[in-house]
């Protein structure tokens, strides 16, 4: 979203007289303003977005207390000073403002980055589970039905996408089982009971859990900015979200998926039903599913072939990692299963899998 011109003292009127604040500068950045304030104080000022009405965003605050509660630094929206949580401003519309946090952009190549990401991502979970289940109903995301959606995606461009990309023929029916399983098994996962600790309640899903939307302080610390897409969903969506970020961008080596996913289920106290869950989700090749999208869609930008080339080396690779880091790596039952060889060929490989967590009927718990 591109910033209008000449709307510095629009703004910086608005926020002394709703928030009580003296603008001391205005740093212009790509989709919001940067303020420091004469005490030396530092805010955020983000224009509304399309989901941006006043409930979601005291709901939104509540949830984030609940976290800060638990030592979760988070950019979330803060009332002006009659309560209101949306503020009017001249040549820029409705917005709000945000305090502005401290460090960088989230290095997923840094083992220790990611795994420091991941554990707060678990206690934001956690720590709004049960603000979740007390009411909250705003901007509820749906996982399941997104990756349905994904799954028809993939099938309604793979003939065109394969006439265009050689080299993802060879991988026809493994990305398609690939896919067709992780939305099996999570569509069978839905629909049992909630009971017996197997599941969570929903909590406090970021909805975008890329590498620059997470601050990494130098103390270590991660901080969480850009709420934009967030809602109430299954906390697995964050996982499987951010996992397929650092498998596109870094590509992991052997045992560095095991690792995240223990990380990530040691800290959020996943069940063991809830971890094979995850890592039968982290099968289904999103990141290939984007680029194809991106690709098909009216005029696409450019670079986006090459982008759709990178997308089929990743998924190659991230693939590879998954069967080698599966739990069932460490046992001997193996299925046929689609696969393909190192050069793309395509040739029918063999997926470990241990009885109990894929079969051809579906999973068994």
């Amino acid at each position: 979203m591109a910033l209008p011109k000449d709307t510095e003292r629009p703004l910086a009127a608005a926020v002394r007289r709703y928030y009580g604040i003296d603008v001391k500068c205005l740093v212009r950045m790509k989709s919001v303003w940067g303020l420091v304030t004469e005490d030396g104080r530092r805010f955020v000022w983000k224009q509304a977005g399309p989901y941006d009405d006043p409930r979601r965003l005291a709901d939104l605050a509540g949830l984030l207390a609940a976290a800060a509660a638990c030592g979760i630094t988070a950019a979330g929206p803060l009332p002006s000073r009659c309560g209101t949580w949306l503020v009017r401003v001249e040549g820029l519309g409705p917005g709000y403002l945000q305090p502005w946090l401290d460090g960088r952009s989230l290095d997923v190549r840094s083992e220790a980055e990611r795994h420091a990401a991941l554990v707060a991502l678990a206690r934001l979970h956690r720590a709004t589970s049960a603000a979740a289940a007390a009411g909250v109903t705003w901007r509820v995301h749906r996982f399941h039905e997104r990756l349905r959606m994904k799954l028809a995606v993939l099938r309604q461009l793979w003939p065109m996408a394969r006439f265009r990309f050689p080299e993802l023929r060879g991988m026809e029916r493994a990305v398609l089982a690939n896919a067709q399983a992780a939305v099996a098994v999570y569509t069978a996962w839905c629909r049992e009971p909630q009971g017996g600790g197997h599941r969570w309640r929903e909590g406090l899903c970021h909805g975008d859990v890329a590498p620059h939307n997470l601050l990494w302080a130098e103390d270590g610390r991660i901080s969480f900015i850009d709420f934009d897409q967030a809602g109430i969903d299954d906390p697995l969506a964050d996982v499987f979200q951010f996992c397929n970020h650092v498998a596109l961008l870094d590509p992991l080596g052997p045992g560095q998926m095991r690792a995240m996913v223990r990380t990530y289920a040691a800290a959020a106290g996943l069940s063991e039903p809830m971890e094979r869950v995850l890592w039968h989700l982290l099968r289904f090749p999103d990141a290939l599913i984007r680029a194809l999208a991106q690709w098909a869609r009216p005029g696409s930008p450019a670079g986006a072939d090459v982008r759709v080339r990178c997308a089929v080396r990743a998924e190659q690779a991230r693939f590879a990692t998954w069967a080698e880091d599966g739990p069932w790596a460490e046992h001997g039952a193996w299925v046929e299963d689609g696969s393909w060889a190192e050069d793309g060929s395509g040739t029918a490989g063999m997926l470990p899998v241990r009885t109990g967590w894929l079969s051809p009927a579906g999973p068994v718990y």
